[in-house]
C-alpha cells in the first residue's frame, strides 16, 4: 500500500512539474507529417500531445541547405486537432507548407500568469478600428514594460486569420497593449491568439534595427534575403540557441506588418531576422530601419545554483559577492554583461585555472560571464544577491 501511495504521489509530482515547465520543442516539416494536401504539419511530441489547454507559440526559422534558402514566407497558425490528439501547423493561404521548413515552438502549461489566450470577439474589436483588438489581462494592462510573444490560433472556432499581426502599447489612461493588422483589412471576428509575456525560464531583450545593423543579398527577383543582425552574448557564436522575435511598434515608429524569420549565419556567428518576402517589388529594397524588436532566448541550458560547464566549475552561485571560477583548461579571459547583452567588464584569466569574479560594486540581480577557454567559450548566468 505504501509503494503503491508513492508512486501516485510521484506521478502527481511529475504530471504538475511537466505542466508548470516552459518548454521548447523543435519541429521541422517532412513528408510524412502533412496531411490535407500539404496545407497541415502534424507536431509530434510526448509533451504537447493529448493536452490542448497549453499556450502554444511558434517563431519561423530561416535554413540554409547548399545555398538554397528554406523558409515559408506564408502565414502561419498554430491549431489543436482533438480527434488526432496532437498540435498542428496551418498554412492559413491554403498554400502548401514547405517541406524542410522549420520551427521553434514554446509551450506553457495551462493556468499560469504569464501565457493568454486572446479572442478578438465583438467586445475587444473596436468598430471605429476593426483593425484592431485590445487585450485585457490584469498582468499586463497599464504596464508598457511588459513583453510578448505570440502566434495566432486555430481554436474551437476554427477562424481561419490569413493576417499579418503586429503588437503595440496605446500609451492613452489606462494603457492597454493591442493586436493591430493592416488600416485596410478587417481582423476576422473570433481570432484567436495565444500570448507569452514576461516569461521566467527566457531572458529577452530589446534589439533596435538601424543602418549599422541591416544587410541584404539579392541575386534575382526570386533569391534574396534582408535582414537585421542579433547581438547578444547567449547567441553570438550559438547554433544551437532558441530564440523568439517579437516586433513592437511605438509611438516614433511605423509597424511591420510582414512576417519575419531567425536565421543563424555560420559564417558570420551572428543571429539575424528576415524578412519573409514571396518576390521584390524593387531592387532598393532593405530591412526596416527605426523599428524596435523583443528578442527572447530559451535559459533552460543555464542554471542559478553552483553551475558546471562542460570544463568549468562556477561557485557559488547564488553568490553575495565573489565568484570562484575552478577550470580544467586555461583560462583566457572572462567577460561580463548584464541580460540585455552590454558589457561591462572583461577579467583577463593569463592563463591560469583558478580565479574570482568580483561583483561587489555591482547591484544585486543576474548577469552573463563569458568564460574563453583555448578556442571554446562557454556562457554562464551568474546571480547576485
Amino acid at each position: 500500500m505504501k509503494t503503491k501511495i508513492t508512486l501516485i504521489i510521484t506521478f502527481i509530482l511529475a504530471q504538475c512539474l511537466c505542466h508548470s515547465q516552459l518548454i521548447d520543442v523543435d519541429h521541422c516539416v517532412s513528408a510524412s507529417n502533412l496531411l490535407q494536401s500539404g496545407t497541415v504539419s502534424v507536431i509530434d511530441h510526448p509533451v504537447l500531445n493529448g493536452d490542448p489547454d497549453s499556450k502554444v507559440v511558434l517563431q519561423k526559422i530561416r535554413l540554409e541547405d547548399n545555398g538554397i534558402e528554406i523558409n515559408n514566407p506564408g502565414s502561419i497558425s498554430l491549431g489543436y486537432d482533438s480527434a488526432l490528439q496532437r498540435w498542428v501547423i496551418f498554412d492559413e493561404d491554403n498554400s502548401q507548407l514547405v517541406v524542410n521548413a522549420c520551427y521553434n515552438i514554446i509551450r506553457v502549461g495551462d493556468g499560469k500568469d504569464y501565457a493568454f489566450e486572446v479572442k478578438c470577439d465583438a467586445a475587444s474589436i473596436d468598430p471605429a478600428f476593426p483593425n484592431s483588438c485590445t487585450i485585457d489581462y490584469p498582468e499586463i494592462n497599464d504596464d508598457s514594460n511588459s513583453r510578448c510573444i505570440y502566434s495566432s490560433v486555430r481554436d474551437l472556432d476554427n477562424v481561419i486569420n490569413d493576417l499579418d499581426i503586429d503588437l503595440y502599447y496605446n500609451y492613452l489612461s489606462p494603457g492597454s497593449w493591442i493586436l493591430w493588422t493592416l488600416t485596410s483589412a478587417t481582423l476576422p471576428v473570433n481570432a484567436n491568439f495565444n500570448l507569452i509575456c514576461n516569461p521566467p525560464g527566457m531572458i529577452y531583450y530589446e534589439h533596435y534595427s538601424d543602418f549599422s545593423n541591416i544587410d541584404r543579398v539579392i541575386t534575382s527577383v526570386t533569391v534574396f534575403s534582408l535582414w537585421t543582425i542579433l547581438t547578444h552574448p547567449l547567441l553570438d557564436n550559438n547554433p544551437n540557441a532558441k530564440i523568439f522575435v517579437s516586433h513592437r511598434r511605438e509611438p516614433s515608429t511605423d509597424f511591420f506588418l510582414d512576417s519575419h524569420s531567425v536565421k543563424y549565419n555560420s559564417i558570420t556567428g551572428f543571429w539575424q531576422i528576415h524578412w519573409e518576402l514571396e518576390t521584390l517589388t524593387s531592387s532598393d529594397l532593405i530591412f526596416p530601419t527605426n523599428r524596435f524588436w523583443n528578442v527572447f532566448i530559451v535559459d533552460d541550458s543555464l542554471s542559478t545554483n553552483e553551475t558546471t560547464l562542460s570544463s568549468t566549475t562556477i561557485h557559488p552561485n547564488p553568490s553575495n559577492d565573489v565568484f570562484n571560477l575552478e577550470s580544467e583548461k586555461p583560462i583566457t579571459e572572462v567577460t561580463l554583461y548584464n541580460l540585455l547583452g552590454q558589457e561591462l567588464q572583461t577579467i583577463y584569466g593569463n592563463g591560469r585555472q583558478n580565479f574570482q569574479i568580483d561583483l561587489t560594486n555591482y547591484h544585486a540581480g543576474q548577469y552573463l560571464a563569458k568564460v574563453k577557454l583555448d578556442n571554446n567559450i562557454e556562457t554562464v548566468r551568474l546571480v547576485k544577491n
